[in-house]
């Protein structure tokens, strides 16, 4: 079996690959794997990925995580019970074209085609994702505005490995979006340590003021 897929049919039916310019973009970024694996306290990524092929599963491919399992006794103490219910918590990763209806409807059907017709699957949120094309002016702004405060040129990372409502401004208002961070591999993001260095908080600053002074501008 292959534990680095995931097994729902037709989860990959839509996955866009990267264009020929985010492809090169991808093989750009810098080699990061040593600090993540540091933060992560991992030895190894899953089949052992390396530079643009870890860059490419970490940008291009969907995710499917269990957030949560509960099921059974869980108090103080031992107590030898059958438990009558259990429940997991999913996350879904999504990438361009996928769409959350569709994928939802595939984690249903797979569950009731494997004999788990009996499950409930409860929906919390959803984002559909986008992604904005990398030779936009807007980018082109963020870039050379990045460049002339840090002196020297950005990495381009086509698209963030998160959830957020940019579908809504890119396809339905025609906007291009982008991210300026300030966060390092040891940011830890969404963790009770999370943390930014304050010179990067001034730097990024800075950068999002040359961006709007720029885009008023052009």
């Amino acid at each position: 079996m292959n534990v680095a897929k995931i097994h729902i049919d037709g989860f990959y039916d839509h996955v866009m690959p990267p264009t020929a310019e985010e492809e090169a973009a991808l093989r750009s970024l810098p080699a990061d794997e040593e600090e993540r694996l540091s933060a992560l306290g991992l030895s190894s990524f899953l089949k052992g990925v390396r530079g643009a092929d870890y860059h490419r599963r970490h940008l291009f491919e969907p995710t499917c995580t269990i957030d949560g399992l509960t099921a059974g006794y869980q108090g103080e103490g031992a107590k030898t019970v059958l438990p009558a219910t259990a429940s997991a918590k999913l996350e879904f990763r999504l990438v361009p074209e996928e769409d959350p209806e569709q994928i939802l409807e595939a984690l249903r059907r797979h569950l009731r085609d494997h004999g788990f017709g009996d499950v409930t699957v409860v929906p919390i949120s959803a984002e559909k994702p986008v992604r904005t094309t990398l030779d936009s002016p807007f980018v082109r702004l963020v870039c050379r505005t990045a460049e002339e405060l840090y002196g020297r040129p950005p990495s381009l990372l086509p698209n963030m490995a998160g959830t957020g409502p940019m579908y809504h401004f890119v396809r339905d208002l025609g906007l291009p979006t982008t991210g300026a961070g300030v966060g390092y591999p040891d940011s830890r993001a969404h963790a009770p340590d999370e943390n930014i260095r304050i010179t990067d908080f001034v730097l990024g600053t800075k950068h999002i003021a040359a961006i709007l002074d720029g885009f008023a501008r052009d």
